[in-house]
């Protein structure tokens, strides 16, 4: 993914790396993870993190969203990459 290689974050990196991409008009959400990451989460336990956030996405509070969502993935890291 393109965002994962501008910060420096490429197939050759120990680094774990979750993206959260939310449109502006929230049409679009999208949270990718790399290939670290990968072996340690699910798709079901992103689409977790993500409703962290539904109920402020649907009422346009996007940053609230991207707070829930992001502390939700902090914990799921905190506790996974130690």
């Amino acid at each position: 993914m393109h965002f994962f290689l501008e910060h420096g974050i490429d197939s050759s990196s120990k680094k774990a790396a979750l993206a959260l991409l939310l449109s502006r008009k929230n049409g679009l959400v999208f949270m990718a993870a790399n290939k670290y990451l990968q072996p340690y989460i699910t798709q079901d336990q992103m689409i977790e993190m993500l409703n962290e956030g539904l109920t402020s996405l649907k009422e346009k509070r996007r940053e609230e969203a991207a707070r829930l969502i992001c502390q939700k993935a902090m914990e799921f890291l905190n506790t996974r990459l130690k």
